[in-house]
């Protein structure tokens, strides 16, 4: 039997969710730039106009919190960056074929889809090429010149009978690929080998097509031919097939005639010969704008992959020319230079100065919003009786008609300390706010917390960058650093996550903000050091502890892109992060710069390589940047934890094996947590830890100490 067609990969379309369109304020955002894109989305919802979503592209502060929480308001959306992406542009329905497919399957996927270009790709979708009518064509165009090569298909007797939707009557060794040569059996008997021996063609690589003469059949199989092609569908006679068999010589019997047969068995070729092995790739969250750039020198389709390295998309030249999905409303100004990075390259669908909204005269509310609309937990004519009947100053902002807060002078003046008595709306509705009296248990409780941090662990008003920091040891550093009194930037790929962090630290009495960030990405790192100084002015420690391990196994079977991925994100990015950060922590009289390392830097591993590898870099570089930058006071010191419960390493404390054994060896008889990293952490980045630059610090539980001796277990 044929074995299974190799699968061609063809994506179903599928229908794209419409974009949202984002009502969004100024970059650092205060309370009206906030409250004015929650009060116009909700406008627009209640007005029927659906896919508007309130949004910010700075962070919260203490004053922005109590108004929100105040009146049970979510924050806004966070965007970072609305520059159009490639993934936006791209298109996603990809028509892609296996490398192990042969040539007659891409023409079919070409013909059958209508598409010019083909990506090659792996059985895990990994692109190693492309394919295209222009290559194919030069497969299969005459040279008069090279007539062996004009018969030649390199190519399985498997993947002939599948191009020839043939019927095998007979097939030895159907799946070996190799170079076989196609004849023609018209001859008359006595020439018909002739034209083989001139071109030097073995019989053992001979493919013979031919109708019903058996005369020539015969001869074909006593030659010892690879294989007997014989067209129009004519039956082959039982003493014929007998003879095949006996000499392994292969028979299909193709339904085409013999010149269709000829040409189709040429197409039977396997592609690898005619991949075009110089392709480009680019991540889908690349921003068109350095895709054009690319299209600028090349004129070759890019390749869309995701952090696998598996095709996600294709992104060709005249994608970059499409309408940019993303659209945004601007509330609370109308300059580019304060709107949300990239607003330039995307629909401004409006711009709405909300200061002056009814500037016209006095306007009635129910012209701006429609009575009784439900914006949350509010209703608007609960909040501000009926509304239908008032009259709106042009002095009066959107944010204080959906909030219910009154417009006077007073109550702004009011809203200006976040935590103190003068806040009007800071209590539950019907009680006042309690002003803090000298020995009250309130006020007992903070100077205990101020002499708390009034240690050598104190890090009030140092600003505290950690990557990594939405779970694991990376959460437990941002959460332990802010009850010192640090500002903490928690950061990492996903900004949900980051906030879930700051909303913890938050409820706690801390200070946090979230940005995201794709370590492995030299403009999003300096990103986050733009966006952390422009909204606190310095960063005081750079805590590298995001890291990426793609492969557990033997090195030797590690692709070298995956290498190359691993030394990028886990070395290349904690030398980026300290180059951004190091020359301002020397102009401000010092700074630590702490990089999260591991254990197995200082051993070999079976299974970690290039993750160990990584992490000895890491304790190399700690070293190099305290000679460096010592001199100005800055210090860099690194962790190196062992096993710890986190979700990094779940694949090791989750096994059972390799847990028994780690805490076997451990003399502590067990594993880390991440609370016991986070303190070494506080410790190199206040003062407790101002005469320690270029050590590492292992924290493993004693295994690197040794193992404990038999008697002990």
């Amino acid at each position: 039997m044929t074995p299974d067609r190799p699968e061609a990969s063809v994506r179903v379309p599928s229908s794209a969710a419409p974009a949202p369109t984002y009502v969004v304020g100024h970059r650092n955002p205060d309370a009206d730039a906030i409250c004015s894109a929650i009060g116009y989305a909700a406008l627009k919802e209640a007005r029927g106009e659906k896919g508007y979503v309130a949004a910010r592209c700075g962070n919260s502060n203490a004053r922005i919190d109590t108004i929100l929480a105040r009146f049970r308001q979510p924050l806004p959306h966070y965007l970072s960056d609305v520059s159009p992406r490639v993934r936006d542009l791209m298109t996603p329905d990809v028509i892609s074929v296996q490398e192990d497919a042969t040539c007659a399957e891409a023409l079919e996927l070409i013909d059958r889809h209508g598409v010019r270009l083909l990506p090659v790709t792996t059985r895990r979708r990994k692109p190693v090429g492309t394919v295209s009518i222009a290559h194919l064509g030069g497969v299969f165009i005459p040279r008069v010149s090279e007539p062996r090569l004009m018969r030649q298909v390199h190519t399985s007797l498997a993947a002939i009978a599948r191009a020839l939707k043939g019927r095998p009557l007979a097939l030895f060794h159907e799946d070996r690929v190799e170079d076989l040569f196609v004849r023609l059996g018209t001859m008359d008997i006595r020439s018909f080998w002739s034209i083989s021996v001139r071109e030097n063609i073995p019989a053992a690589q001979s493919i013979i097509i031919v109708g019903d003469r058996r005369d020539v059949q015969r001869r074909a199989i006593e030659l010892g031919i690879r294989a007997l092609v014989v067209t129009s569908g004519l039956e082959v006679s039982p003493e014929i097939a007998a003879e095949a068999a006996a000499r392994e010589v292969s028979i299909i019997i193709s339904p085409y005639d013999s010149a269709t047969t000829a040409w189709v068995v040429r197409t039977a070729s396997n592609l690898e010969r005619v991949i075009a092995r110089d392709f480009a790739t680019v991540d889908g969250d690349a921003r068109i704008a350095e895709a054009r750039k690319r299209f600028s020198v090349s004129t070759h389709a890019l390749l869309v992959t995701n952090d696998d390295g598996a095709l996600t998309g294709i992104l060709s030249k005249s994608d970059i020319f499409k309408p940019v999905r993303t659209r945004l409303v601007l509330v609370d100004h109308n300059e580019l230079t304060q709107a949300v990075p990239g607003a330039e390259e995307v629909t401004i669908a409006e711009i709405i100065d909300h200061h002056r909204l009814g500037a016209g005269g006095a306007r009635r509310l129910h012209a701006i919003i429609k009575p009784g609309a439900d914006f949350g937990a509010q209703r608007i004519d609960r909040r501000i009786g009926q509304a239908k009947d008032m009259h709106i100053p042009h002095s009066h902002m959107l944010h204080e008609v959906i909030l219910g807060q009154s417009a006077s002078p007073s109550s702004k003046r009011g809203l200006k300390r976040p935590f103190g008595g003068s806040l009007r709306h800071s209590a539950p509705e019907g009680k006042h706010p309690v002003a803090r009296k000298p020995g009250s248990c309130c006020a007992d409780r903070e100077q205990a917390n101020r002499r708390k941090r009034m240690s050598l662990f104190d890090l009030t008003g140092k600003v505290a960058v950690v990557t990594g920091g939405s779970r694991g040891i990376g959460r437990a550093i941002c959460e332990r650093m802010a009850e010192q009194g640090a500002k903490v930037v928690v950061s990492s790929r996903k900004i949900d996550a980051c906030q879930e962090v700051v909303d913890a630290i938050k409820a706690k009495g801390g200070q946090a903000m979230a940005i995201a960030c794709n370590i492995g990405r030299k403009n999003e790192c300096q990103a986050l050091i733009d966006q952390t100084i422009a909204a606190w002015g310095q960063v005081d420690i750079m805590v590298c502890n995001a890291a990426i391990n793609p492969h557990f196994g033997p090195a030797v079977t590690m692709p070298d892109e995956i290498f190359d991925k691993i030394m990028a994100s886990n070395i290349k990015s904690n030398l980026w992060l300290s180059h951004m950060t190091a020359p301002g922590m020397a102009e401000r009289g010092g700074g630590s710069i702490i990089i999260i390392s591991s254990i197995g830097g200082f051993r070999g591993s079976p299974v970690l390589g290039a993750y160990a590898i990584s992490k000895a870099a890491d304790m190399q570089l700690v070293r190099n940047l305290a000679v460096e930058w010592g001199p100005k006071n800055v210090r860099a010191n690194a962790i190196a934890p062992g096993l710890v419960r986190t979700d990094f390493a779940r694949a090791l404390w989750e096994d059972p094996g390799i847990y028994a054994k780690r805490t076997k060896d451990t003399p502590l008889k067990r594993i880390g947590e991440p609370d016991e990293i986070a303190g070494a952490a506080v410790f190199l980045g206040s003062a407790a830890g101002s005469f320690m630059t270029g050590q590492t610090i292992v924290i493993d539980g004693g295994v690197l100490a040794g193992s404990p001796s038999r008697s002990d277990d």
